[in-house]
């Protein structure tokens, strides 16, 4: 292995390919091919792939009948409510789905699902799909790599890279590549269309704890405003640093007892 140079190749498929719906379920695709999620039909099946049967809404203990979950009518968008012994179920009319149907499938970049009742398992793939790409139902890395970081000799210039520690993949900036520079002390950032060629977008100020360095990073996350936030390990820190910002901001402050080693930001919640 390399441990100069990034490589990173993956494959697109339809992970309805191999028809996991059952019951008679509709499957339709997402996250650009790579899940998939089972709208089952209305003959009482549910589960994440149609597997699952439901019971009658009622049962006799002693002549009690049962309680019914769904007097609020919590399902949505025209779902329809299904009480079962302690909760309830919600069966979506497509494209909707979620525990309330409150999400949907349907978007710019996706095939819109019939909402009629569901008779077969059809996938329903995204138009996202590269033309070049085809269904696959055994997918697997490819035996050769494509460089898209590094030279694969280490050194300190936009095109190259000193032990890349991790990576992080902006899906909302047309896939831009994050890398941690670990022993470059930086953070480098590599467009589609780049050659190769990074720019530092934190760090680059060599090795230590002030606002404007990076000791020893070993995870980043760049969230939809492209704020970069840094596990700096070797500083005990989690810092944040803004697009075009030439310092960070610490966020936690660790003892030396406690190294942060990853990190994750939540944008819905902002739980870090």
């Amino acid at each position: 292995m390399n441990y100069y140079t990034y490589k990173f190749y993956y494959t697109f498929c339809d992970a309805c390919g191999s028809n996991p719906c059952k019951n008679g379920g509709k499957c339709v695709t997402l996250a650009a091919g790579r899940r998939f999620y089972c709208l089952c039909t209305p003959d009482g099946y549910y589960g994440k792939i149609c597997e699952n049967k439901f019971q009658s809404t009622r049962y006799k203990t002693h002549n009690t009948p049962r309680k019914d979950y769904c007097a609020p009518g919590p399902c949505n968008n025209g779902g329809e409510c299904i009480s079962l012994r302690t909760t309830y179920y919600c069966r979506c009319r497509a494209p909707y789905y979620g525990i309330n149907c409150e999400r949907t499938a349907t978007s710019s970049s996706t095939t819109a699902v019939s909402a009629s009742p569901l008779t077969s398992s059809v996938c329903q793939p995204f138009k996202q799909l590269p033309r070049e790409s085809s269904k696959c139902t055994k997918p697997r890395w490819s035996q050769q790599g494509i460089t898209i970081a590094g030279t694969g000799v280490p050194g300190s210039s936009p095109m190259q890279l000193r032990y890349p520690m991790t990576v992080f993949i902006d899906r909302n900036d047309n896939d831009t590549l994050y890398v941690a520079d670990r022993y470059n002390y930086r953070i480098q950032k590599f467009v589609q269309g780049s050659n190769g060629v990074g720019v530092t977008v934190a760090g680059g100020n060599g090795e230590g704890s002030a606002s404007n360095q990076i000791s020893g990073v070993y995870d980043i996350f760049v969230d939809s405003a492209r704020n970069i936030f840094i596990a700096d390990r070797e500083a005990y820190r989690v810092q944040r640093w803004s697009e075009n910002s030439s310092v960070g901001v610490t966020l936690i402050a660790l003892e030396n007892d406690y190294r942060p080693y990853g990190i994750w930001y939540n944008e819905k919640t902002r739980d870090l």
